[in-house]
């Protein structure tokens, strides 16, 4: 932790300040106006930190407010680095471009307009991410495959992943959440890890408003990091409570012909190690479809000799447009489509269905996601020729 912790300050400390520079000179001012200025911003980027410290002693209300209040300034300040990031590329291109054809310098961006420029882009984005944020969607995905005999019925399964109900959940999202997934009609719905950010009282309210959602063979849930954080029993016990199987590095047969397997997340080595699949996963490909819930969006051998199809998430799909560059590059596997690999497992990575942190998205649509499983359509078989 204490390394995330110094990684996470150092990246926020560089773009604050990159950021405060950029705009002190576009927009000019003493350090009477900037100083003070500065040391809010300090602040504001150890909020989160802080806020951790001492949640407890704050009211419910108070701490959500403030906590809500230090993601969003997070949001600000990385789309307003990124901003004049990109600005300064492209600056730099049009000064090399100019050099052989100089009228292409007249483009380059003053600090002053610049630093304007960010200052109308930075609401503009806050309005359309939180916009975006609230769209949850229906996905709809169709999977055929050999294991289910031919004649059974579709299974529906509907999955959840990264709702991350906790300080900065917005109710109406929610309860869209709970719409939707009533709407699909699902026979089984699981969620992919990070349900829960925190246990408390309207935590615990917001599960139980997902008693009302009574698929036939039930809700599965696995563990995410975040549900270590708070205490990996006090969020496994509200699962529960909430009508919840937690399914721990363990298999359950939901119906004859589909088992689904739940591992924890690895939390970096530091929830106890990372589970054994090899151990854990089924015989391959032994006739049953085998469903894989795994929190990070990562596939091993085992997984793609031994099961069907893995759902994933985790990453959000990098949430606020253009952290899912960076995200892209730690986690190679595509969003919000089927990968498919030549051991028969198929891989789904969902951009999640709520937010963490900053209560937006930007070109990162949130999702629930229904997997209708069905049996493979077989040719069929020609009439065998008559006799000449």
């Amino acid at each position: 932790m204490s390394l995330f912790l110094l990684t996470y300050l150092t990246t926020y400390g560089v773009m604050t300040a990159f950021a405060g520079w950029r705009f002190q000179r576009g927009l000019g001012g003493s350090w009477r106006l900037w100083l003070p200025l500065g040391l809010f911003a300090v602040v504001m980027m150890l909020l989160p930190v802080l806020l951790r410290l001492v949640e407890s002693r704050l009211g419910l209300w108070s701490s959500r407010v403030l906590t809500g209040a230090g993601w969003i300034w997070l949001a600000l300040v990385f789309w307003a680095f990124s901003a004049f990031l990109g600005l300064e590329v492209w600056n730099g291109l049009l000064w090399v471009l100019g050099r052989a054809c100089r009228p292409l310098q007249a483009a380059m961006l003053t600090p002053p307009v610049a630093a304007r420029g960010v200052l109308i882009l930075i609401p503009v984005l806050c309005l359309w991410g939180w916009i975006e944020g609230g769209w949850v969607r229906l996905r709809t995905v169709v999977i055929e495959s050999d294991r289910l005999p031919v004649g059974t019925a579709p299974v529906r399964v509907v999955q959840i992943a990264d709702m991350h109900l906790g300080h900065t959940t917005r109710p109406g999202v929610w309860r869209r959440v709970l719409r939707l997934v009533s709407e699909a009609a699902p026979d089984l719905v699981v969620s992919s890890g990070d349900l829960i950010d925190h246990v408390d009282s309207v935590v615990d309210g917001w599960l139980a408003e997902m008693t009302a959602v009574t698929p036939p063979l039930g809700r599965i849930a696995i563990l995410g990091n975040h549900e270590f954080y708070p205490g990996v029993e006090r969020c496994a016990a509200a699962l529960r409570t909430g009508g919840w199987v937690v399914l721990r590095n363990a298999v359950v047969e939901v119906t004859p012909g589909l088992r689904v397997v739940g591992l924890d997340d690895h939390l970096d080595g530091r929830g106890g190690g990372e589970p054994d699949e090899d151990e854990i996963l089924p015989a391959p490909r032994d006739g049953v479809f085998t469903l894989l819930l795994k929190h990070r969006p990562e596939v091993t051998a085992a997984a793609r000799e031994r099961c069907d199809l893995q759902l994933s998430g985790h990453s959000h799909g990098g949430q606020i447009f253009p952290f899912g560059w960076a995200v892209q590059m730690v986690y190679l596997h595509p969003h919000g489509r089927l990968v498919t690999f030549p051991e028969g497992l198929r891989l789904y990575v969902s951009h999640g269905t709520g937010t963490w942190g900053p209560p937006f998205r930007l070109f990162a649509p949130p999702e629930v996601t229904l997997f209708v499983i069905r049996p493979r359509a077989r040719p069929p078989v020609p009439p065998p020729a008559a006799d000449a």
